[in-house]
């Protein structure tokens, strides 16, 4: 699980990653297809947290997958709405398929194809934001992002995730949390410092510990590690 760069921290990675793995198995009881490209255990027990410790009602990620199946899990344990976007319809039926009935209750899945856009001066392939910007105008405003795609691993999407807070920012509450995963890439660390020039505060990097950035927009609590 992405550990590939984290040279001699692999090993600390890999203890926070089997201890969240046990905490973050009470969420939901059935094997899920975790592979390399998936987002880290530990991530997803940062993003539970917050939904626990801040109350978080209303979560959009972006990418969906195994971070789906937790979220959605815990959401329904304890009220409140998941907004997962992705870009294949085939993916999305797929994640839905893992959820069961009190899971997808809560979940609203929304297809937003790739398309052209840009993020300082480079172009590249984003969500269209026209589903997304539809969605969110008929839910609670989002106090928990979880940015994980578009896929940003190859030249010159490797920047791709970036329009993001451009199009989602209004919809975030004045307490909101942000969360950018693959934070040990270039192109997501390029991505993080324009983030924070926008939101005006700098980002907690735990590439080691959970593989992510993160952004807290007020002094919630804050149990990230």
């Amino acid at each position: 699980m992405k550990y590939e760069s984290l040279g001699g921290n692999a090993l600390a990675a890999m203890h926070y990653d089997a201890i969240a793995l046990r905490t973050i198995s009470q969420a939901y009881d059935r094997y899920v297809p975790w592979t390399n490209s998936a987002i880290r255990p530990a991530a997803i027990q940062v993003a539970l947290n917050d939904i626990l410790l801040n109350r978080r009602k209303s979560v959009v990620e972006l990418g969906g997958g195994i971070s789906t199946v937790f979220l959605s899990g815990f959401i329904a344990q304890r009220g409140g709405r998941l907004v997962s976007v992705d870009h294949e319809s085939s993916w999305i039926a797929e994640v839905s398929s893992w959820l069961s009935r009190e899971q997808r209750a809560v979940t609203s899945f929304v297809h937003a194809p790739l398309v052209d856009s840009c993020f300082e001066n480079v172009a590249v392939r984003w969500y269209e934001a026209a589903p997304i910007e539809k969605a969110l105008q008929t839910t609670d405003p989002v106090d928990l992002l979880i940015v994980d795609g578009p896929p940003a691993y190859q030249s010159p999407n490797c920047v791709a995730r970036g329009p993001a807070l451009q199009v989602i920012r209004r919809f975030l509450t004045a307490s909101a949390t942000v969360i950018l995963d693959d934070i040990n890439r270039s192109g997501e660390q390029q991505v993080a410092r324009n983030w924070s020039v926008q939101l005006g505060r700098s980002h907690q990097d735990l590439t080691v510990e959970a593989g992510i950035a993160l952004w807290r927009m007020n002094e919630a609590f804050n149990l990230s590690y």
